[in-house]
């Protein structure tokens, strides 16, 4: 109701206008009127004041006959053409006329004028008032382009620049959030190439210093051997490492888009172990399964895989020989759930709550670079999906992931 009133806000302001200047019209009218009523009096005082003049004993009542009774009307016109004054031009021969069609004009001019007035101090007071607040927005403007966005112009009422004032507010809101954002978005990619840097420094430096002793011709061939494989080894980590980052790259840009597909839980699980198979038998790790037949995940099947490698890699890693490793996945109507828990060397408490940080190293991981487990954990959260640990330190680590199905 509010909001069809402000609209109409001009409108009502014309109305208003029109029935102020209907209301002085009429006041000017009723003013005439009685000026008019003025001029009758006088003339009949001047016609009965002759009268009296000549006839001193004439009766009131016949006075009062003379002025209401207009049964002679025709025999006094009659009787004014004579001398001229029966014409309405000639009127204005007559002293008291001239003086009332002077008083009329000089009237009407100042009604004209003051009506012009009024119009315009009334349209001027809205014209301010709206000026006003197209000025307050013009440096409300001015002050986000400076990067000031501590103002708020919002209103509560319904008119257009209130609209516009609340609708560039949110534009500011907006804005400033974007800001915040990029500030944090610099921020980090500071950090994270500070970190990357670091990251690659250490196995560059060790990959030169092979590079260098290999450069001795009198090196001995096993100590020449064991530079060979220290090499090797680095520059896989250096592989590994700048392909890891390239996909988190993609997955934080949005440059990759997630696919939703059915895929099945079996040959999910069957795919992230293909890989891997072979270090976990190595180490004669026993390797339990427990999936639910025919179960379906809505996920995308590639990066899935991509962020259990991941996981179970971790559990790999930190599980002794002829240790074991479980991995569960089982379905419910609200998500579906997949467990990897092993009976390892588990994590120590104060690293538990970092270890999906990027970059993060714990205490009793020196070797680890610490972006693994948060791809995992960015790629599970991007399909809608949940991912918890729980660890003891000597007993083992329990990963939980939960992938809604809506």
């Amino acid at each position: 109701m509010f909001r069809d009133v402000n609209k109409l806000r001009p409108l009502i302001i014309q109305v208003i206008l029109l029935m102020l200047f209907t209301i002085l019209v009429s006041i000017y009218a009723i003013h005439t009127h009685n000026m008019y009523k003025q001029e009758i009096i006088r003339n009949n005082a001047s016609i009965i004041g002759v009268i009296i003049e000549k006839y001193p004993n004439i009766e009131i009542e016949a006075i009062k006959e003379i002025i209401s009774d207009d049964a002679n009307i025709e025999q006094g016109i009659e009787a004014l053409g004579k001398y001229g004054i029966d014409d309405i031009e000639n009127l204005d021969e007559i002293a008291s006329i001239s003086k009332l069609k002077n008083k009329m004009v000089v009237g009407n001019i100042i009604f004209v004028v003051s009506v012009i007035i009024i119009y315009m101090l009334i349209n001027l007071y809205f014209y301010k008032k709206e000026d006003k607040r197209l000025n307050d927005i013009s440096k409300y403007i001015n002050n986000i382009l400076n990067n000031d966005y501590s103002l708020d112009i919002r209103e509560y009422d319904e008119d257009s620049i209130s609209a516009l004032k609340n609708y560039i507010y949110k534009i500011t809101i907006k804005l400033r959030n974007m800001s915040e954002h990029s500030k944090k978005e610099k921020q980090y990619l500071e950090e994270a190439l500070s970190d990357i840097s670091h990251q690659l420094k250490t196995p560059l430096t060790s990959v030169m210093v092979m590079n260098e002793l290999l450069e001795n011709r009198n090196l001995e061939e096993s100590k020449r051997k064991e530079c060979q494989q220290k090499s090797k080894q680095q520059l896989e980590k250096i592989q590994w490492l700048i392909t890891s980052l390239l996909k988190i790259s993609q997955i934080d840009s949005g440059t990759i888009k997630l696919k939703k597909e059915n895929v099945n839980a079996k040959e999910l699980i069957n795919k992230t172990l293909e890989p891997l198979i072979i270090q976990i038998e190595a180490k004669s790790i026993t390797l339990v399964q427990d999936i639910e037949e025919n179960l379906e995940i809505i996920c995308d099947e590639n990066w899935t895989v991509e962020a259990l490698i991941n996981i179970i890699k971790n559990a790999y890693e930190h599980t002794e020989k002829d240790g074991t490793i479980k991995i569960t996945v089982k379905g419910n109507p609200i998500y579906n759930e997949i467990k990897v828990e092993d009976n390892g060397s588990g994590i120590k408490a104060e690293d538990v709550n970092h270890i999906f940080e990027r970059f993060y190293k714990g205490k009793s991981n020196k070797e680890s670079i610490g972006i693994g487990l948060n791809m995992s954990k960015t790629i599970i959260e991007k399909q809608n999906g949940t991912i918890e640990v729980e660890s003891t330190e000597g007993m083992g680590t329990c990963f939980t992931i939960k992938i809604f199905r809506f």
